[in-house]
């Protein structure tokens, strides 16, 4: 009698794992996934340059004495950190989750523009009206003289 032993043997692919894409990099994203895909691009190419910037660490040439103009007022030595970029402040742009936003509520907002700008066209028109209601009048107050 034969016994079968189940069990698998897992191999290691030499293929790098697929990296799934943020919504702002399909074919049609919406207009906020997109800026957030960017802003996250931005975010890491500068992190890139400022590192560059500071070049590399000092070498540590053995000496472990710390110096007493690098002392604290308790008399713990002043350690310098990388900054973190992201907890400076210098992008505070990217959110921290977006809401999702439906057909309807897009709908509602180009509507909602749309008449706006009719509004703003309308009192722009107004506006020049009265203007060229005023010209003509200081026109005919200029021929009566």
């Amino acid at each position: 009698m034969w016994i079968r032993v189940n069990f698998r043997i897992s191999k290691s692919s030499e293929i790098p794992a697929v990296e799934v894409e943020s919504p702002g990099c399909s074919y049609n994203p919406l207009f906020e996934s997109h800026q957030d895909s960017l802003a996250h691009a931005v975010v890491k190419e500068m992190e890139k340059v400022y590192k560059g910037e500071l070049g590399p660490e000092p070498v540590d040439d053995g000496d472990d004495d710390v110096k007493e103009e690098n002392l604290d007022q308790h008399g713990d030595a002043e350690v310098e950190k990388e900054p973190d970029f992201l907890m400076l402040g210098c992008f505070n742009f990217l959110p921290s989750k977006t809401k999702r936003v439906t057909r309807v509520e897009l709908n509602r907002r180009a509507r909602r523009n749309k008449m706006l700008k009719a509004k703003v066209e309308a009192r722009k028109l107004k506006e020049l009206s009265k203007e060229i209601d005023r010209i003509l009048q200081e026109i005919a107050e200029e021929e009566k003289e």
